[in-house]
């Protein structure tokens, strides 16, 4: 992409003042699309350097896209946002955490299992009270669940491989339903096995790579998608997933490898991609289980709603279990989690997240449905710290929770 070009196409109307979140949260130009274009634009005409004070706008960004939407002029404000971080890594690099965090953990299933292993640890021994010391981290470490006993990676390993009438479809591990909530990916195997399809995990993949473009390391984040893509055989349809930014990822690999040898590559493995929701509405006949009679609120997650334009999927899946969906206020709304920015933006994230929060309250829910595991995580301590401690699930374990009750 010409990022030159593409700024100026900006015709500085200023439609993304009323839909960013952090614009309203904050009232700055800095905060808002068409500043970072602006950066974007004066950048690459050489008046200014990429120094600190141009990395903290653009990172003032949570990737929502709701600008993207309403753009007249259909700048694709994530590319630019996402290219100048790049170029800012290429100069200055990274802080030895990051580098260490993006480069030699997230892209390695096996040390991600250690990681989990370790915080395992560190929550059921004195440790997490070390945390409580330091007034910067006493909250953000509230964000964690209570994390799992066993991740999914290893729960597959002790599960038998069931053939389907229906044929195979790949299924994309991410690293939070792995290490957070391995009871999601149980409920994806259950629900499509109940609908006659046999699973492929993708065993030998790895992160999507989001966190890595997020922070500009495109170029690791190139070899992640690589061995992503290199890990589905060409044969197999669908390449299924439940988390909504994972999902967006993995339909944008072309982007990554666009002008490359690659590219044709990632564009067949891109349009395999689909969310886990869709799939089961557009391609199955989803069993009739049990009615479970309670009433949820639904939020959309950007990188779902916006991202992939699945909105009313997640919805007709909810219906489907027999629960009651009381629309909220602003449902699209992000959450102010987007990765790691609910930890490295904590204070403005929890603007958001109070917003959020009040919106899930008026509706009166039991339980609050998304499906994406950053959100879970968001609202799940949202609730908590400014509500009440009600569920959080995933669309796909309502109908694994269905199915259950009925003895299918």
């Amino acid at each position: 992409m010409n990022y030159a070009e593409e700024a100026n196409r900006c015709r500085r109307c200023g439609m993304c003042h009323a839909v960013c979140p952090l614009y309203k949260a904050e009232r700055r130009e800095q905060f808002v699309a068409r500043g970072k274009v602006r950066l974007t634009k004066i950048s690459e005409e050489g008046r200014i350097e990429l120094e600190d004070r141009a990395k903290t706008t653009l990172y003032n960004c949570l990737d929502c896209r709701a600008c993207m939407e309403v753009c007249p002029a259909g700048v694709n404000v994530s590319r630019l946002v996402k290219g100048m971080r790049k170029k800012i890594y290429d100069k200055h690099g990274d802080n030895l955490l990051m580098n260490v965090a993006l480069e030699h953990l997230t892209s390695y299933p096996k040390r991600m299992e250690l990681a989990r292993k370790f915080l395992k640890l560190y929550q059921t021994t004195g440790l997490s009270s070390l945390v409580q010391l330091v007034p910067s981290l006493k909250e953000k470490e509230k964000i964690l669940p209570a994390i799992p006993k066993r991740s999914f990676r290893n729960e597959l390993k002790a599960r038998d491989v069931r053939p389907g009438k229906k044929g195979k479809v790949a299924y994309f591990i991410s690293c939070t339903t792995d290490i957070l909530y391995p009871q999601v990916g149980e409920a994806v195997l259950e629900v499509l096995e109940a609908c006659g399809y046999e699973i492929y995990p993708m065993n030998d993949g790895t992160c999507c790579g989001v966190p890595q473009v997020g922070y500009g390391h495109v170029e690791r984040a190139k070899e992640m998608a690589l061995q992503n893509m290199r890990s589905v055989p060409d044969d197999i349809g669908y390449i299924l997933n439940d988390c909504a930014t994972c999902g967006s990822a993995l339909k944008e690999y072309p982007e990554l490898f666009e002008g490359t040898e690659h590219e044709e590559l990632a564009q067949n493995f891109a349009k395999r991609v689909m969310d886990i929701s869709e799939f089961l509405i557009k391609h199955t006949e989803l069993p009739t289980g049990e009615k479970l009679g309670i009433q949820v609120t639904y939020h959309d997650p950007c990188h779902l709603n916006r991202a992939q334009n699945v909105k009313q999927e997640p919805r007709d899946i909810i219906a489907h279990s027999g629960s009651e969906l009381i629309e909220m206020e602003n449902s699209g709304q992000c959450c102010g989690g987007a990765g790691t920015f609910g930890i490295t933006h904590f204070d403005l994230s929890q603007k958001l997240l109070k917003q959020k929060v009040g919106n899930i309250k008026a509706t009166g829910a039991e339980a609050v449905v998304t499906g994406c595991p950053a959100c879970r995580m968001q609202i799940a301590f949202g609730l908590k710290s400014y509500y009440k401690d009600i569920p959080v699930y995933h669309p796909v374990e309502l109908i694994a929770r269905s199915i259950r009750e009925k003895g299918m």
